[in-house]
């Protein structure tokens, strides 16, 4: 498992390592590159099971199970209206219970109704970007991004084709002749899509502008694994293991994030800092037997 975290760490730090390269390079003309070559010494030196959502909608009695309500909003774009059905899926999955699609609320006391996400506080720590504790070490060792496996499953139940659509898409398919590579810009749930068709999807793709973002998701913090001593006014110190809340990666060696020590604001080397995982307790589901697919 350690050797497949290390692969994961050092794709990621490759590409991060050459961003920076590329963008510290074309400062030399004006520069000694010294500070540049010491950090690249530095890093030199430093480099020693699907979910069974089905399941909570397979009851005997209807009238016995207890819900979720989705308060659906009229202002919704599809896009955001994706994002909040897959948090209700993600809710349900935690408290066990059904999730329902309504538009008003409802005064049955066995429902719990769920706002639009945007407007929810204190989020819950199961909110995207985190995902199961049993099944944590399995995915860190066989996927480059679990977070984003883990709310992949519940896209794929939702966005699941019934047959005649399914045959539409089928045929559209074959008439448009499709051949790989096939090379699109695309959002982020053809992303989450991506990982339900391959073992390891991570980085089949390259970000024209941010990183992943989930509406509504729990803050998106690194830990840094080396230090940083910062250069000039935009940048912040790190001290190893400090957490840093990134707002972005600028996809030229740098990102952008307030130090959660120091509560400075500003750039940091992307290569310096890995996600910081959030594993959180979940049903285990101890009447649904297991089957093998």
């Amino acid at each position: 498992m350690e050797h497949e975290k290390a692969r994961f760490r050092l794709a990621d730090n490759i590409q991060e390592l050459w961003y920076y390269l590329n963008r510290n390079l074309k400062k030399l003309g004006s520069t000694s590159g010294n500070e540049l070559l010491d950090d690249v010494a530095h890093r030199h030196r430093a480099g020693d099971t699907p979910i069974k959502v089905g399941t909570l909608y397979s009851f005997p009695s209807v009238n016995r199970v207890q819900k979720l309500e989705l308060a659906e909003s009229t202002g919704m774009v599809s896009n955001s209206a994706s994002s909040q059905q897959e948090v209700c899926i993600v809710y349900q999955t935690r408290s066990i219970r059904s999730c329902v699609l309504c538009e008003k609320n409802s005064k049955d006391a066995e429902v719990v109704v769920l706002p639009i996400v945007d407007a929810l506080h204190n989020h819950p720590p199961y909110m995207p970007l985190s995902y199961p504790e049993d099944i944590a070490p399995r995915l860190e060792k066989l996927h480059g991004d679990p977070s984003v496996w883990f709310i992949a499953q519940f896209v794929k139940y939702l966005m699941r084709p019934q047959p005649h659509l399914q045959l539409a898409l089928d045929e559209a398919k074959q008439k448009l002749k499709f051949q790989n590579p096939i090379v699109g810009w695309v959002c982020r749930v053809a992303y989450e899509i991506m990982q339900t068709l391959h073992p390891d999807a991570a980085r089949y793709f390259h970000s024209l502008d941010d990183i992943y973002y989930f509406g509504g998701q729990t803050g998106h913090e690194e830990t840094a694994i080396y230090k940083h001593v910062p250069r000039n006014k935009d940048e912040i110190a790190l001290e190893v293991g400090d957490v840093v809340g990134i707002a972005g990666n600028h996809w030229d060696g740098y990102s952008k994030g307030r130090s959660r020590r120091t509560g400075g604001i500003g750039l940091y080397p992307s290569y310096k800092t890995v996600d910081k995982k959030v594993v959180v307790k979940y049903p285990i589901y101890e009447q649904v037997p297991l089957t093998e697919t």
